[in-house]
């Protein structure tokens, strides 16, 4: 039997990694696991025990002004510039300046410098791994290496979150395989920027992803499988929708009235997602919409300035709020968008799972009130990051670019909720490829054989 590494910072990747068959088709296999979490509660633990599981601390990482300064020097000196990329990145910038930037002045300048040091980048990246096996290397995790003996560490990314960035460079130090299984749908659109440290095998969602770390990174084939996502297995195999009445009664629901979700995201993607509240709110309550309607709003995880969501009950106390940070368990998100008549949200991994439940959902791309012309502007290059724009462009998803809009949208929806339903299908293909429940099962085989 193996042993493999789990590399789990977060509880959204102890969801989407632990919580699918990745782990559970090697745990019953026998395979020795070891956890390195900074989760050290007794439900946690009682969740992914087994007389073959062990859990290990993962230290929050204080990173010195040395890495600080190091991390960004890589990205900078390995900088990939392509269009699609240069055009993301500035995107970003727009959203953090809450307003449309141009790209700047010295962007030829460095365009220039990144072709000049092309023919040695191979170099540039080994310099780099081999400085970070230097600055990274940890006492505690080298003795785990060295008594586990691993045959290879499982990630959730190629490098965007420190913890798997020191434990690469550990796999590095012992010579031991790196597995990424769970890039985010957007990964390659935000936060790919520069080229990737060495990976022995990526899980892939979907063909697209494949050619563009190919083209794009230089990634060579044989390190590249496509197994579709594991997290979208949950539909498949686990999902069982509760009963209407009773699970809109324990929310605090209308049984009675049909009901549509907002799943907010960061004020930085969208400031104005109160007032596009309010807007929905008074369109319920004046006959805008069709009678019978009622509005939940769950605020995402680490949902910034939370009070101003609050404050709103206080004028509409109908209103139906809820936090992700209490409300984690995903049977409970799944039935909720199950339950919906419509959901809505600004742009996000919420589309693809309202498309895998065969539910309508709308993009937010309005600010709420027409006079917030800056905010307007960022919201328009939001949607043209590749990503969004791609999963618009199935028809999978509508996107409302003003109330009235959003408003006929939602009455649309109520009337033929299977209006667009065969581009819910292509959007799923395109992103998803296949959710037949087996993904984690190919993606366990994967790191079987690495």
């Amino acid at each position: 039997m193996k042993t493999f590494f789990f590399v789990i910072p977060k509880i959204g990747r102890a969801n989407f990694i632990l919580g699918t068959n990745i782990f559970w088709h090697l745990k019953n296999n026998g395979h020795r696991l070891i956890i390195f979490s900074p989760f050290d509660d007794a439900d946690f633990k009682k969740k992914y025990d087994g007389n073959n599981i062990v859990f290990l601390p993962l230290v929050k990482e204080s990173q010195s002004i040395i890495t600080k300064i190091s991390l960004h020097l890589r990205e900078l000196a390995l900088t990939i510039y392509r269009p699609h990329l240069r055009k993301s990145i500035l995107i970003l910038k727009s959203i953090t300046a809450g307003k449309a930037l141009k790209p700047s002045s010295l962007e030829p300048i460095l365009r220039l410098v990144s072709w000049f040091i092309l023919p040695i980048r191979k170099l540039i990246m080994w310099l780099f791994n081999r400085w970070e096996e230097i600055i990274l290397r940890r006492k505690d995790y080298l003795q785990s290496f060295n008594e586990y003996n691993p045959s290879a560490v499982i990630l959730g990314t190629h490098g965007s979150d420190i913890n798997d960035v020191i434990f690469l460079a550990h796999c590095r130090i012992k010579k031991v395989a790196s597995i990424v299984v769970d890039f985010p749908w957007s990964y390659l659109d935000n936060r790919m920027y520069a080229y990737p440290r060495p990976i022995t095998k990526y899980a892939l969602w979907n063909d697209g992803w494949k050619e563009e770390l190919m083209t794009t990174h230089r990634i060579p084939e044989k390190n590249l499988e496509i197994t579709s996502s594991a997290r979208y297995d949950y539909y498949v195999n686990e999902f069982e929708p509760e009963n209407r009445e009773s699970f809109l009664q324990k929310i605090g629901a209308n049984p009675q009235k049909r009901l549509i979700t907002f799943g907010t995201l960061s004020n930085l993607w969208h400031p104005f997602q109160p007032e596009v509240i309010v807007f929905m709110l008074e369109a319920i309550k004046n006959g805008r919409l069709p009678r019978g309607l009622q509005l939940r709003v769950r605020l995402s995880p680490g949902q910034d300035e939370p009070q101003r969501y609050f404050d709103l009950l206080k004028q509409y106390p109908e209103l139906m709020l809820e936090e992700a940070d209490k409300l984690p368990d995903r049977n409970h998100l799944t039935n909720l968008f199950w339950h919906s008549d419509v959901t809505m949200t600004v742009g996000s991994s919420l589309g693809t799972d309202s498309c895998a439940l065969d539910k309508p959902m709308i993009y937010i791309g309005w600010n709420g009130n027409d006079n917030h012309k800056p905010s307007a502007d960022v919201l328009k290059l939001i949607f043209e990051q590749n990503f969004l724009r791609q999963a618009i462009d199935t028809g999978g998803v509508k996107i409302a670019w003003t109330g009235d809009q959003l408003l006929q949208q939602i009455s649309d929806f109520l009337q033929n909720p299977n209006s667009n339903q065969k581009e819910r299908a292509v959007l799923i293909k395109k992103f998803l490829g296949k959710v037949d429940g087996k993904a984690g099962e190919r993606i366990a085989k994967v790191v079987l054989s690495s």
